[in-house]
């Protein structure tokens, strides 16, 4: 199995020694991973790419082609035919300032069912007018399909949230019918019998929609896929930026780690990606390498600096 760690760097990294003690001292299987594995792999880009390191991951464990900010994630969630585009649409709440717009975690909205239903049929036309089939799925997660969302540039849901909004809103010109579109369901939601009574309940409007996840799957590989699995249990963590959720989280994935690579049984782990803002690293275990990647990649030895490493530019 091939296990890829999406925001596997700490979420407030600014005291760089404690951090670094509390790896050596709270994940101790992952440690002794690293330790007798080998890098076989990096993609190391700038934070401002729309598509996040661990999305690229799972679409080369995928083996799509791809570009950034055009990963068809919806598409590929509702096993979509080959050339329909499709995107998801996340009902949220955008907070404003003098100067930015700030989104906020849509997992703490506390969203209903029967309220995100009534969001969604009262801005349905606004879509269904200009030609889009708009599809409820869950209270924070709506999908959307048209021919436009084929080459539609997105920033990634997980590159925004808690962020200021405007390095993400793109200028693409084939972004400017669903910035109209988003403006439209604004302004029917501003004063929505729902957002009245979160009003007085002390929730925050749901105020806007968040478009990412566009584009069409391409056909599918002949090929057998290795088996791999998308481990997001530290992302609400990083997003709320609590630190000490975060550790407890890894700690709890830590464990589960030690079983995947228990000795007496086989195996089920073969591969490891550890993903931050910027990038990611993919280990293996040294002796399924050949023998080339030993000219190619670093061997990273036992002790803690270079441990340490591991973490570097992500």
């Amino acid at each position: 199995m091939h296990l890829i760690v999406a925001h596997a760097v700490a979420p407030d990294a600014d005291d760089v020694g404690s951090l670094s003690a509390w790896r050596e001292r709270s994940l101790p299987h992952l440690n002794s991973l690293l330790r007798r594995w080998q890098v076989v792999h990096e993609d190391l880009q700038e934070p401002s790419t729309l598509s996040t390191p661990d999305e690229r991951a799972v679409a080369r464990a995928l083996r799509w082609d791809f570009h950034d900010g055009h990963l068809p994630w919806a598409a590929w969630q509702r096993q979509a035919p080959a050339g329909q585009a499709w995107g998801q649409l996340t009902p949220c709440h955008w907070s404003a300032s003098a100067e930015h717009i700030r989104l906020a975690n849509p997992q703490s909205l506390a969203l209903t069912q029967e309220d995100s239903l009534a969001l969604f049929e009262s801005v349905r036309s606004l879509w269904t007018d200009d030609g889009y089939e708009v599809v409820w799925h869950a209270p924070a997660v709506w999908y959307v399909s048209h021919p436009v969302l084929a080459e539609m540039p997105c920033a990634s849901l997980d590159r925004v949230v808690g962020r200021q909004l405007d390095a993400w809103l793109g200028q693409d010109p084939r972004v400017r019918q669903v910035r109209r579109l988003q403006s439209e369901v604004q302004m029917v939601w501003h004063s929505h019998p729902v957002n009245a009574r979160r009003e007085d309940q002390g929730l925050p409007a749901i105020n806007s929609v968040w478009l990412s996840g566009c584009g069409v799957l391409g056909q599918a590989s002949p090929a057998e896929l290795e088996p791999w699995q998308w481990e997001v249990s530290l992302r609400e963590a990083a997003w709320d930026a609590d630190t000490t959720a975060w550790q407890a989280a890894f700690e709890a994935l830590d464990a589960r780690i030690a079983a995947w690579c228990d000795p007496v049984s086989d195996p089920k782990l073969q591969r490891l990606t550890l993903c931050g803002e910027r990038g990611s690293r993919t280990w293996a275990p040294a002796t399924t390498q050949r023998l080339s990647w030993r000219n190619l990649w670093p061997r990273w030895r036992m002790s803690s600096a270079h441990r340490e490493r591991a973490w570097e530019g992500l």
